[in-house]
């Protein structure tokens, strides 16, 4: 027969592997990720993004032009992704006209409805910022931020239900422009 200690110490390391089971099942929704300042040279910026960002290009049109673009993702807390981009405009646009525009692609692509939209400034760059609720519930933040030629866009997907308010604006806040394109 087992003796009482015996016994006590089963169900703890019955009690532990349970515990550790849940963790290791739910690791990305209970630890959030690490963020690291991501610093793109040809981009001339940097930016704040949880995990490990991957970088890579594709086309878009852009004052009529086709242009490559830079892409970085990471993905945060819950799952949520993390994007920030930047299109050079042949010319500077006008900027509530390349905001209009950039907004009405993004909505379209994802069937998203507007839920709130605002006009601010990043120094001296004027910005524009908005939240959309997608066909899944699920949300997407974007501010776009024009410096010069360059438009940056910065793109947040949550899924519903875990919105991080708070890392959406460290994300958003953390973009440095480092040289002011013509």
């Amino acid at each position: 027969m087992a003796s009482k200690a015996s016994k006590v110490g089963l169900i703890v390391a019955i009690v532990a592997g349970i515990a550790i089971v849940a963790i290791l099942a739910n690791y990305k929704s209970i630890f959030s990720p690490r963020w690291k300042t991501f610093t793109s040279q040809p981009g001339a910026f940097s930016v704040l993004m949880p995990g490990t960002p991957a970088a890579n290009q594709t086309e878009a049109t852009a004052g009529g032009s086709k242009v490559p673009v830079d892409i970085v993702s990471s993905e945060g807390k819950n799952g949520a992704t993390y994007l920030c981009s930047y299109i050079d405009y042949p010319s500077t646009p006008e900027p509530n006209a390349a905001f209009d525009a950039t907004r009405d692609r993004s909505i379209r692509a994802v069937q998203g409805r507007i839920v709130s939209e605002r006009t601010l400034t990043m120094g001296e760059n004027p910005a524009r910022q908005f939240q959309a609720e997608l066909p899944s519930h699920d949300v997407i933040d974007e501010r776009y931020v024009l410096a010069g030629q360059r438009l940056f866009l910065l793109v947040v997907v949550s899924k519903a239900g875990t919105r991080n308010t708070g890392d959406v604006a460290k994300f958003f806040n953390s973009l440095q422009v480092t040289t002011k394109r013509l």
